[in-house]
């Protein structure tokens, strides 16, 4: 079925800490989106926050103040018809409930690695900074972040898996939930 009459819209958002590969499985995902025949709208944490007034802090009340500016877009583009992959942390059960009880067709991925690999990945250097004493607010360091108890979609850290299986595995997970046929034929590259 096409997203362009509406009949797919919704929200998918994809969470877990930084450098759990929010960006990369988004990316992938929206492209996925797409050569099904979606009107998707890719939407990540960091580019947001640079056009978001206001959005200067890390500590917790800043964080979740712009996790519902994030919510509050999603759900415009979302009753425009438009299938939202977005990508951010907002760990938080407050936004958890809010996105369930507002988005329409809401679908949660929850990206959980361990942070052994988030601080071998490190490729914003946060976590090293923070070892340093130059970083603070840190998600799943010295600010709590509230794990999703039941997400739609729960990929726990393999090494061997790869982004592109794990974006079909989302896929399959989608369609599923949303009890209707598939797009297109969903296959594993």
């Amino acid at each position: 079925m096409s997203g362009h009459d509406g009949n797919n819209a919704g929200v998918i958002w994809i969470t877990g800490l930084s450098d759990s590969g929010k960006t990369t499985v988004g990316r992938l995902l929206a492209d996925r989106l797409r050569s099904c025949g979606n009107s998707v709208v890719r939407l990540d944490g960091d580019e947001l926050r640079r056009i978001f007034v206001g959005s200067k802090g890390y500590d917790r009340t800043a964080r979740l103040r712009l996790a519902y500016q994030y919510s509050g877009l999603c759900e415009v583009l979302a009753e425009q018809g438009h299938v939202v992959v977005i990508s951010a942390i907002a760990m938080f059960e407050e936004i958890y409930k809010w996105n369930r009880s507002q988005l329409p067709n809401y679908f949660q991925v929850y990206l959980k690695t361990p942070m052994s690999e988030l601080r071998r990945r490190d490729t914003k250097g946060i976590y090293e900074g923070f070892d340093r004493g130059e970083e603070k607010d840190v998600y799943g360091l010295d600010l709590k972040a509230d794990e999703p108890k039941e997400p739609d979609f729960l990929e726990e850290f393999q090494s061997d898996r790869t982004p592109k299986i794990v974006v079909e595995d989302i896929l399959d997970s989608w369609y599923y939930a949303r009890k209707k046929e598939k797009g297109c034929e969903l296959v594993r590259s």
